[in-house]
């Protein structure tokens, strides 16, 4: 669900979902089809990736080792680089976003819902402060904890913010009461602006935070998330600017967002629901029968 949310707004979102999610399974699908009667240009397809793929122009390795044993790592490595074709390097394509509708309904065989909804930033005046994730943290462990978790019965609550495409998102799972679920997270913007914090429980959440940022890690995570930091271009120094910038949370970073939040909270970018299709009927019945209900199993 989360996925099929933020493909609205990103390349870099639109493509995760054409390889991880609604986009990929319509694909496979396809595939399927596509092996049992035209495997010729089927396996024509997949040596055209391979050549594209696998070969030195673009090649990114990322080795996570002691610093005494990374010289004869990288030598091993370079040994078998040299192996590989050398390939041209490709030019880097602009991939259209593919319009989706602001609402979907997906549905298959349970009756279990998952439920999502976004909210698109960018026309509003905000820009990454690194308190952001000390307010979201008190919106999952406190606003969705109670009001999705504890009165709604879901089993589960999320939110996220993308600082690249700046799309917050609400994600429950197991989730038993839709409608009220995409109500609570539109009233977000006004918990945020009239909640009642004093500054231990700021503190609190600033502690909490910071566990969240510098996370315990075994090497070969440190080592991928550097190389995905190193991908996206995110310094040292941009993170320690969030971390000192969440550091110095106040009272007033919660009633600011939230006051954006209010602004956009009638027009969320999209609504996307995974649900039985009796669920699903039901609702495109209530929102006028125009809601594209897509049958994922």
């Amino acid at each position: 669900v989360r996925n099929r949310l933020h493909a609205r707004t990103h390349a870099a979102d639109h493509l995760q979902e054409a390889i991880d999610g609604v986009s990929y399974l319509s694909f496979l699908r396809d595939l399927a089809t596509r092996v049992e009667q035209d495997w010729d240009r089927v396996r024509a397809d997949l040596e055209t990736i391979l050549k594209h793929a696998l070969n030195q122009s673009k090649l990114l390795i990322n080795l996570t080792a002691e610093a005494t044993q990374l010289p004869a790592l990288a030598q091993s490595v370079n040994s078998l680089v040299d192996q590989l074709p050398v390939g041209k390097p490709t030019e880097a394509i602009e991939r259209d976003i593919i319009a989706l509708p602001e609402t979907e309904l997906l549905t298959y065989s349970t009756k279990v819902n998952y439920v999502g909804q976004a909210y698109d930033l960018s026309p509003t005046s905000y820009e990454m402060h690194g308190s952001l994730m000390v307010v979201l943290r008190l919106v999952r462990t406190f606003w969705l904890w109670d009001e999705v978790r504890a009165k709604g019965g879901a089993y589960g609550s999320s939110c996220s913010f993308d600082r690249h495409s700046k799309v917050l998102s609400f994600n429950s799972y197991h989730d038993p009461n839709t409608q009220q679920s995409l109500e609570v997270y539109s009233k977000t913007g006004h918990f945020l602006r009239n909640h009642q914090l004093s500054k231990s429980e700021i503190t609190r959440l600033i502690v909490g935070t910071s566990g969240d940022m510098d996370p315990c890690l075994l090497p070969d995570a440190k080592g991928y998330r550097s190389m995905i930091r190193h991908m996206m271009g995110i310094s040292d120094a941009t993170r320690q600017q969030l971390r000192s910038e969440a550091l110095s949370t106040q009272l007033n970073h919660f009633r600011e967002f939230g006051a954006i939040l209010e602004e956009i909270s009638t027009t969320p970018l999209a609504q996307v629901i995974l649900c039985s299709e009796e669920t699903g009927r039901a609702f495109a019945q209530k929102w006028g029968g125009s809601e594209p209900v897509f049958t994922v199993i």
